[in-house]
């Protein structure tokens, strides 16, 4: 039996909050963002409609090719209701403005106060205080069933108290991707 979904997400998280690793982190989530850049939520998001996409126009090619059509509405429900929600959060967002963050080490610091390092944080936590970290660390999972893959997008939400002045109430400044086989 394949392991499961979440230990693939747990390894990767861990890795990148791991302490070897938690400057490179931290160097990536404090690059400001550029007036003419898109929004990294924003870019996430048009990159998971354009997937949802290619999900269906594959789900069309498998209902060609004989699949059951009950099993392929329900897929297709399914990305459809995914993309109408990705296409509303996309249409709501706010113009990307450059903002520095700046206490991130300070973020980081505070969740590893909250939680210990993230390998043990995601190794004892039960099913819902893990559901909490994953929510708190913006964890984003796409999985596709034709292909069994899975793409995985860790987009933090960094709070107005580590925005330079003039930040926003909720700032997503970078987002993190992976993708693994399941």
């Amino acid at each position: 039996m394949p392991p499961e979904p979440t230990c693939h997400i747990d390894a990767w998280l861990a890795e990148l909050f791991d302490p070897d690793n938690i400057d490179h982190t931290i160097a990536q989530l404090t690059q400001p963002i550029t007036d003419d850049a898109p929004s990294p939520r924003a870019d996430m998001l048009q990159r998971t409609i354009a997937q949802m996409d290619q999900k269906l126009a594959r789900y069309r090619e498998a209902l060609a090719a004989g699949t059951n059509p009950a099993l392929i509405a329900t897929w297709t429900a399914e990305i459809e209701s995914a993309r109408t929600a990705a296409e509303t959060e996309l249409a709501n967002l706010a113009p990307a403005q450059p903002k520095p963050i700046q206490n991130v080490p300070a973020l980081i610091a505070s969740i590893r106060d909250e939680w210990g390092t993230m390998a043990e944080a995601l190794g004892a936590a039960d099913g819902t205080r893990k559901a909490e970290l994953l929510s708190s660390l913006g964890v984003l999972v796409s999985y596709d069933p034709l292909t069994h893959k899975a793409q995985v997008t860790c987009c933090p939400k960094v709070s107005e108290s580590v925005v330079s002045e003039g930040g926003h109430d909720s700032l997503t400044h970078l987002a993190f991707t992976t993708e693994f086989a399941c």
